[in-house]
C-alpha cells in the first residue's frame, strides 16, 4: 500500500504532518510575537517585482496571511478596504497569499479588486517559504508592524480586535 496508487497521498500527509509539527514548534518559541523584530522576507508581488520587507517605509504595515481557498479571508475584504481607505495614507496593508496556486491567487485579487500590496508565497520554493519564518496555523492571520519593524499586534481569524488595535494607533 506504501508503494501503490496511494503513495503521493500517503507522502503528502507524512509532509504536512512534519509542517505542522514544525509550525506548532515554532509558535511556542515565540518566533512571532508583540515587541519582537518581524523576519524580514522578500517575495514577488503580483507585478513580479521583488517586495522586501525591511525595506518598506511605512508608519505601520498590515501583514495579511490569506488564501485564495479561505472563505474567511474572503469575507474579510470589504472591511479591510474600509479601513485601508480610511488610514491609507499611515499604514499600508500588505496581502500575503499562502498555500495556494499562483493563477487563483492572481484571479482573487482580481476579482475582489484589493488594491493593496498583494505578495505570493511561492510553496514549491522552500527557500523562501515564508511559513516557515512566520509560523502561521490559522488562517486570515493579521500581524501589525511599526516603522521599527517590531511586531505590535498578532491576530487570528477575524478579529474585531485587529480594527480596534488600529484604530487605536491612528489615534496616536
Amino acid at each position: 500500500m506504501r508503494n501503490g496508487v496511494n503513495k503521493p497521498i500517503i507522502d503528502f500527509e507524512i509532509e504536512r504532518k512534519k509542517l505542522n509539527a514544525e509550525l506548532k514548534k515554532r509558535n511556542k518559541e515565540g518566533v512571532i510575537k508583540v515587541g519582537v523584530k518581524a523576519p524580514n522576507f522578500t517575495l514577488k508581488d503580483i507585478e513580479n517585482n521583488d517586495f522586501t520587507l525591511h525595506s518598506a517605509k511605512y508608519e505601520y504595515m498590515i501583514l495579511d496571511f490569506w488564501g485564495s481557498w479561505c472563505l474567511p479571508c474572503i469575507k474579510e475584504f470589504p472591511k479591510m478596504k474600509e479601513y485601508y481607505k480610511k488610514y491609507g495614507t499611515r499604514l499600508e496593508f500588505i496581502g500575503i497569499a499562502c498555500k495556494d496556486r499562483e493563477d487563483r491567487w492572481k484571479q482573487s485579487v482580481k476579482k475582489h479588486d484589493v488594491n493593496w500590496t498583494q505578495l505570493f508565497n511561492n510553496p514549491k520554493d522552500k527557500n523562501s517559504d515564508i511559513s516557515f519564518l512566520y509560523p502561521i496555523t490559522m488562517y486570515p492571520t493579521k500581524i501589525i508592524i511599526n516603522k521599527e519593524k517590531k511586531i505590535v499586534g498578532v491576530f487570528e481569524g477575524e478579529s474585531e480586535a485587529f480594527y480596534k488595535k488600529l484604530d487605536d494607533l491612528m489615534k496616536n
